[in-house]
């Protein structure tokens, strides 16, 4: 159960590490960060690009799973702060409260329910986090799932 709650977990994860020391992280926190969930965001503002696509942060608060049948059901919430690049134009930065549930099946390796919810959102770019939310919501949950799927191939491959 331990292997298949951190496959999930780390596959259910979005999150390189540029914050934090790497010894004040969790193991489960190290591999959320090698997943760059931070790289996508950019906009533009006053004609200029931004990316707020370097990680700054990320803190996992706490993940269940749980097996029903031939389901595995996760849960987890922490925080995710992202930064723009040092060399930008435009410095700035956001950071959310993420909460996730998903559900897998072992028997097809199907993601039937993958949500993501972002919430009490922060930094000098937290309005426009807060008006992207339900966009960056749906756009987290798709990229999880792909993840959910080859974590379970990957469990049933052993």
């Amino acid at each position: 159960m331990t292997r298949i709650w951190c496959l999930c977990t780390l596959a259910a994860l979005p999150v390189p590490a540029v914050g934090q020391e790497p010894a004040t992280r969790t193991i489960i926190e190290e591999l959320v960060a090698a997943q760059n969930p931070c790289a996508g965001l950019s906009t533009e503002i006053l004609g200029q690009p931004v990316g707020i696509d370097r990680l700054d942060e990320v803190v996992l608060r706490e993940a269940d799973a749980s097996l029903r049948g031939d389901n595995i059901l996760l849960s987890l919430s922490g925080r995710l702060g992202c930064r723009t690049s040092d060399a930008g134009f435009i410095k700035g930065d956001a950071s959310a409260t993420v909460s996730a549930d998903a559900e897998v099946s072992l028997a097809d390796c199907e993601a039937p329910t993958v949500q993501v919810q972002l919430s009490d959102f922060g930094g000098s770019f937290a309005g426009l986090l807060g008006a992207l939310g339900p966009v960056l919501e749906e756009q987290l949950a798709e990229a999880m799932r792909p993840k959910l799927v080859e974590a379970c191939h990957d469990l049933r491959a052993e």
